[in-house]
């Protein structure tokens, strides 16, 4: 298990190492993190397994 620090550099250099053996894991609580859509799309690319968890407004 690897956690990354928030950010978009560091979700850039986790997808980057990702591959088909991996499960990508992303978690957005303040729902400012418009990067992270697109980040998920790439390591689908690389056959990452991936999920998200993201709050919404009450």
């Amino acid at each position: 298990m690897y956690i990354a620090r928030a950010g978009v550099n560091a979700l850039a250099r986790t997808v980057h190492t990702t591959n088909e053996k991996d499960f990508l894991l992303a978690i957005d609580v303040a729902n400012e993190a418009p990067y992270i859509a697109p980040a998920l799309r790439e390591a689908r690319t690389r056959g990452t397994t991936t999920a998200a968890i993201v709050s919404s407004p009450s």
